[in-house]
């Protein structure tokens, strides 16, 4: 697509994996805007079906604690 063609020129080796993951498993960017924006609770998990009709799942786990640096505490 004309998309593809753009993130090729701009980005191409993340282009040519993001082309082989949505061939593989489909588009996952058809998140509920809810989620897109605020997000998922911790334990919290979203069903949905992507762009290619496959059903799509995702749970939040967990995030460990980061310092301010960003770095994640041992």
């Amino acid at each position: 697509t004309e998309e593809e063609v753009v993130m090729y020129l701009n980005h191409p080796g993340d282009a040519v994996k993001t082309m082989q993951f949505v061939k593989k498993f489909g588009d996952p960017n058809r998140l509920p805007l809810h989620v897109w924006f605020e997000g998922l609770k911790q334990g919290q998990e979203l069903q949905f079906t992507d762009s290619n009709g496959k059903p799509q799942a995702k749970k939040y786990l967990s995030l460990g604690e980061l310092k301010i640096t960003g770095k994640k505490l041992k």
